[in-house]
Order: structure tokens, then C-alpha cells, then sequence
């Protein structure tokens, strides 16, 4: 029995998850370099777009709850900070934490924003005009 096209694509999502998380997670152990960062935060706003990215991919693959969703990011950011302690090259940083978590909340959000939007009527025909 095949799983429908709903069951696919909801395993094609959780791949897709699963790929994005050993990705952030190999590029955020990876040894750093020496080019110099375009401003000094810059490695603030990678950490934010990656728990974006992390968030919409997670909300949409449906793997759990998104209260549960949210405390597992986090806890996936506070473990790559404790395995940035062990490396040469990296260190932990709480700034980093919490530029993930802000990342959380911002994915949070354009994710409600995207499912209300899915919500709303896509062509004009569909539109009734306002009551006069």
C-alpha cells in the first residue's frame, strides 16, 4: 500500500530536515578560517538564518509538535555550542544560542504567516467585493 502523495511528500520533508541538520551542524564544526567577516556579527546572522531555514524545513516536514519543534532546535543549538568547546578552532557562545533562538522565533513566525496566507483566497474571481 502506497503511502499517497501527502505521505511522500512528508518523507520527502523529514529527508530534507535531516540533510539540513548534519549540514548546519558539519559547517558549524567545521575549522574556521582566517578571512576576515564582512561586519562583526556576521556570525550572529548565519547562526539566525540557519534556525530560520531550520524551522520552516522542520515545520514542514511535521516531524513533532512545534513547541516540541522549538525546544529541539534549541537544544541542537546548545549542542553545537558544547561540541564548539571541544574544538581548536571554535569556541561556545552564548550569543550564538541566542541568535538560534531568535532564529526560532523568527521561523515561527513566517511560518504562521505562510499558513495564513494559505489561507486566503489565491484568485481575484474569488473575491467577493466588499458589501455596500
Amino acid at each position: 500500500m502506497g503511502l499517497g502523495l501527502a505521505g511522500e511528500r512528508g518523507r520527502t520533508w523529514r529527508g530534507v530536515f535531516a540533510v539540513a541538520l548534519v549540514g548546519v551542524l558539519v559547517l558549524a564544526l567545521k575549522p574556521g578560517t582566517a578571512t576576515p567577516e564582512l561586519f562583526p556579527e556576521a556570525d550572529k546572522v548565519r547562526h539566525l538564518a540557519a534556525f530560520i531555514v531550520l524551522w520552516l524545513i522542520g515545520a514542514r516536514a511535521r516531524v513533532m509538535p512545534a513547541w516540541a519543534l522549538a525546544l529541539g532546535l534549541l537544544g541542537f543549538g546548545l549542542g553545537i555550542e558544547l561540541l564548539q568547546s571541544f574544538t581548536p578552532t571554535r569556541q561556545a557562545s552564548f550569543a550564538d544560542l541566542l541568535a538560534d533562538a531568535v532564529g526560532i522565533g523568527l521561523g515561527w513566525l513566517l511560518h504562521r504567516r505562510e499558513q495564513a496566507l494559505a489561507r486566503v483566497p489565491h484568485q481575484v474571481g474569488e473575491l467577493k467585493p466588499p458589501a455596500t
